[in-house]
C-alpha cells in the first residue's frame, strides 16, 4: 500500500501574498515535476489552469498545501481545486518543530511561516552539508539561515522589491506622477547591472535602483557579517531572479523552493500514514 500511494501524482500548491505557485509531482521517471507555474488568484476565476491540468487530473491522488494568503483566498481556492479533482484528499503543511535534520529555531515555532518552512526544508534537503541563507523574495523579503547540523538560527523579514516600490508610489503624490512620465525605462537597467550604484537620471530608475540596491547590500552585509562555513546562498520567489543580478557573492537560483520541500514533506507524510 505505502509504495502505491507514493508512487502516485501529487499535487501541490504555494498560497502566497499576492500569487499561487503549483505544481503537478510524479514519481516517474525520476521524481520530477510534470507541469509547474504560477497564477494569479484574479485569473481562477478563468479556465486557463483547469485546462493545463485537464489530461492529469484523474491521475492526481492526493492534494497538499502551503498557505500565507488570506482565509478568503484559501477557500476560493480550496473550492476551485476540489471542483476538480473531488476525490482527492486535501492536505494543508504547517510548520513543525523539526523535519529530519532540520530543527526550527523560532521560540515559538508555528510562527515561522509555513512557505518559509518548506523553503528550509527543501534547501536542507538538497545541501545537507552546508550552513544555507535561505532567501525568498516575494511580497515581503525573507532571510532564514541554517548551520552545517540543520539548525535554523531564525532570520530577517523586510518588504520586498514591488512592495518598497509601490510603498512610495502610493504614499507620494509627486514621485508617483513623475515616475508615470518615465515609464517606458522600467526593467530598462535590469540589462545592464553594474550601472545599479551610478545615479539614476529619472524617478522611476531612482526607485528602482534604490530599492534594488537596499535589498542587494542587504544580503551581501549579512553574507560577509555572519561568514558562515561551506556556506551556500539559495534565492526563490517571483523577484529572486532580478534580485540575483545584482549580488556579487556566489548564489544559486531555485524557483519553486517551497514547492519542494512541500513535496518532501508530503512523501514523507504518506509514507508515515501507510506503513
Amino acid at each position: 500500500m505505502k509504495k502505491e500511494l507514493v508512487r502516485t501524482m501529487q499535487l501541490c500548491l504555494d498560497l502566497g501574498n499576492s500569487r499561487m505557485k503549483w505544481g503537478i509531482w510524479a514519481p516517474k521517471p525520476l521524481s520530477q515535476w510534470l507541469l509547474d507555474g504560477e497564477i494569479s488568484y484574479a485569473a481562477l476565476s478563468t479556465p486557463t489552469l483547469g485546462l493545463n491540468w485537464q489530461h492529469l487530473l484523474p491521475q492526481i491522488h492526493s492534494i497538499w498545501v502551503t498557505s500565507v494568503t488570506t482565509p478568503d483566498r484559501y477557500e476560493m481556492v480550496r473550492n476551485f481545486t476540489q471542483g476538480l479533482v473531488p476525490n482527492a484528499p486535501w492536505h494543508r503543511i504547517e510548520t513543525r518543530s523539526e523535519f529530519g535534520k532540520l530543527k526550527n529555531g523560532y521560540e515559538n515555532p508555528s510562527q515561522l511561516g509555513s512557505d518559509r518552512w518548506c523553503a528550509l526544508v527543501a534547501a536542507v534537503s538538497e545541501f545537507p552539508k552546508n550552513s544555507l541563507l535561505v532567501i525568498n523574495c516575494g511580497t515581503a523579503l525573507t532571510i532564514d539561515v541554517v548551520n552545517t547540523r540543520g539548525k535554523h538560527l531564525g532570520g530577517w523579514i523586510v518588504p520586498g522589491l514591488y512592495t518598497q516600490q509601490i510603498s512610495l508610489f502610493e504614499q507620494t503624490a509627486q514621485l508617483r506622477s513623475r515616475a508615470e512620465q518615465t515609464r517606458p525605462h522600467e526593467k530598462a537597467l535590469l540589462k545592464k547591472p553594474q550601472h545599479l550604484v551610478k545615479p539614476a537620471l529619472n524617478t522611476h530608475d531612482a526607485i528602482e535602483k534604490g530599492s534594488l540596491l537596499a535589498l542587494a547590500s542587504m544580503i551581501e552585509s549579512i553574507v560577509v557579517n555572519l561568514n558562515l562555513p561551506k556556506q551556500k546562498i539559495i534565492l526563490s520567489g517571483g523577484e529572486a531572479a532580478w534580485i540575483a543580478l545584482f549580488l556579487t557573492t556566489p548564489h544559486v537560483l531555485r524557483e519553486y523552493l517551497v514547492l519542494d520541500g512541500l513535496i518532501e514533506m508530503a512523501r514523507q507524510s504518506l509514507t508515515e500514514l501507510h506503513l
